[in-house]
């Protein structure tokens, strides 16, 4: 039983994580931005093109290392 109740908490703690990383992956301009507005003065940021492509990678990477860490704790 206590398995199946920490594979259920797995489940319900990665999905905020899953989630941001989609969200990272789709819109990396908006996901780089995130939380860091507050440090400019101007309001027309734009991220450069090879910034946009290394946040899109990392976000991929991250993606591909939390699932297989998930299926590794819900596999075992």
């Amino acid at each position: 039983m206590d398995s199946v109740i920490q594979k259920v908490l797995y489940s319900i703690l990665i999905i905020p994580f899953l989630g941001v990383l989609i969200y990272s992956i789709v819109e990396p301009e908006k996901s780089f931005l995130f939380g860091r507005k507050w440090q400019y003065k101007n309001e027309d940021l734009e991220p450069s093109e090879s910034m946009i492509k290394m946040n899109r990678k990392i976000s991929i990477v991250a993606l591909v290392v939390i699932i297989c860490v998930y299926l590794y704790f819900i596999f075992s």
